[in-house]
Formats: C-alpha cells, sequence, structure tokens
C-alpha cells in the first residue's frame, strides 16, 4: 500500500543501525531472503520486466525485502533510473512495516501484460527467451558470486597488454609527480599572498604619508612624519600666542571702560 513520504513514515523504513530497507519484487529479488506480499499490481513490460502500481489496492505482489545504505540506495536509485524511469516511493507491506519500492513512473500503455499471481519469474524475461533460442531454454538467476565475477573489470588478453617498464634511477611515479605539481602551485600560491601583502603594506604607507601633506596649498608634496609634527607645533604655539593677545586686548579694554 502506498504510504505518504514525510518524516515519520522514512523513519520507519530505517533500521536502528542506519540501513534502508528496501522491496524488491523483480530482478531485484533473492530467493535466500524471506518472501512478503504488499498491496499493489504487477505488469510485464515489453522486455519481460517489472513495473508495480502501488496505488492499487485490489492486487497483490509477491517479494523481498534487502537492507542497504545510504550509498546502496543511490546505487539502486541510478539502476532503476529514479526518478524518471521509475519513482522510489514508500510502501507499507503485509506483516506491517514499511519500506522504499520502486513505483513504474511511465504510463501502463497496451503492450505491458498484466500478472495475475503477482509473482516475478525470471522466465518472464521476453529478451532472454529471444536471445537463447526457440526452446525457451532460460537458464537460472545467477549467484552472488557470478555476480561479482561478472561486474569485476576484465583484464586485457596478454597480447594486447602493454608490456611493463621499469622506471630508472632517479625517475619519479605519477603519484610523485602529482605531488610535486601540487606543492609547487602551493608555494606560488604562497609567494603570490606574500607579494600581495607586501603591496598592500606600501601602499598604506603610502595613504598615511599623504595625510600628513600640508594644507595651507603652498605645498602639496608628501612631508616626513618628523616635518608634519614640527609644523603641528609651531601653528600650536601661534595659535597660543594668538590667544593669549587676544585675552589681554580684552582685559586692557575692559579696564579702560571701568575708568571712563
Amino acid at each position: 500500500m502506498l504510504l505518504k513520504t514525510n518524516k515519520r513514515n522514512i523513519e520507519r523504513a530505517t533500521t536502528p543501525d542506519g540501513l534502508h530497507r528496501v522491496f524488491g519484487y523483480g530482478s531485484l529479488k533473492d530467493p535466500k531472503r524471506t518472501p512478503v506480499w504488499c498491496r499493489g499490481r504487477l505488469w510485464l513490460r515489453p522486455t519481460g520486466q517489472a513495473a508495480v502500481d502501488f496505488t492499487d489496492r485490489e492486487a497483490m505482489v509477491k517479494g523481498d525485502v534487502m537492507l542497504v545504505d545510504d550509498a546502496g540506495l543511490e546505487a539502486l536509485d541510478r539502476r532503476e533510473g529514479s526518478p524518471w524511469l521509475h519513482v522510489r516511493v514508500l510502501v507499507k507491506l503485509r506483516d506491517g512495516s514499511v519500506a522504499w519500492a520502486y513505483q513504474w513512473g511511465q504510463d501502463i500503455t497496451p503492450e505491458f501484460d498484466e500478472v495475475p499471481d503477482g509473482i516475478w519469474r525470471w522466465e518472464h524475461l521476453r529478451v532472454w527467451r529471444a536471445h537463447y533460442g526457440a526452446n525457451n531454454v532460460v537458464p537460472p538467476p545467477p549467484s552472488v558470486a557470478e555476480r561479482e565475477r561478472r561486474s569485476a573489470k576484465p583484464r586485457k588478453p596478454a597480447g594486447n597488454r602493454k608490456p611493463h617498464r621499469e622506471r630508472r634511477p632517479g625517475q619519479l611515479s605519477l603519484i610523485d609527480r602529482i605531488e610535486g605539481e601540487i606543492e609547487r602551485l602551493r608555494r606560488e600560491r604562497d609567494s603570490a599572498t606574500r607579494t600581495e601583502r607586501a603591496r598592500l603594506k606600501v601602499q598604506a604607507a603610502k595613504e598615511r604619508a599623504r595625510a600628513h601633506t600640508r594644507s595651507d596649498g603652498s605645498d602639496s608634496r608628501i612631508v616626513t612624519v618628523a616635518q608634519a609634527r614640527r609644523e603641528r607645533r609651531e601653528r600650536e604655539a601661534r595659535e597660543a600666542a594668538e590667544r593669549e593677545e587676544r585675552e589681554a586686548r580684552n582685559h586692557i579694554n575692559a579696564i579702560m571702560k571701568e575708568v571712563v
């Protein structure tokens, strides 16, 4: 039965160890796992692969539950073509547990055949029948060891492999060359950073020097800090003398008014 994809149902589909339950009904089934039923209608695609509509509550689909981690769930999404070919949804199984499942995301066309008993079998793969002849002899599903062997990277024939070349004394391997290039780039970056810092310091010194230029407009050249301090002291002395002279003149005027 199809469920809403919310936080509560996602937690129900996750084990305490952080693994995800996935309900497999087609080629994901494993005869070693315990079978379980779920509401939904099973269809056969023209290639013989399974397609399920979990919104249909009048039929049942037989499958089993596997446990995968986050990386395994992403790998299953890529394998099943989610979300364009299949859509990963949450379903409630017959035993009451919740698991992820892949629902057919396209339209059910007339080329699809319904499976009344809801059980997908390897004999349904019509492409395998056409490949193995008219007698419909279909081999059993491959074992785990056979799947691992097929997924392993095939080795090239001995005649096509490049001969192994011994490294000369002092010759660096590819990893050593890459690490050396990374170290060189790091040194260049640090050198550029030091150069930029020095340029900023010089620019800041010039800005501080410009702040001490003469304000009377007679000379706009950049003066030193000592000259600026001397000019500031002379200016303060002149202002103090003018202030004392002004106060004395005011005092004399006040005395003259009293005498008159």
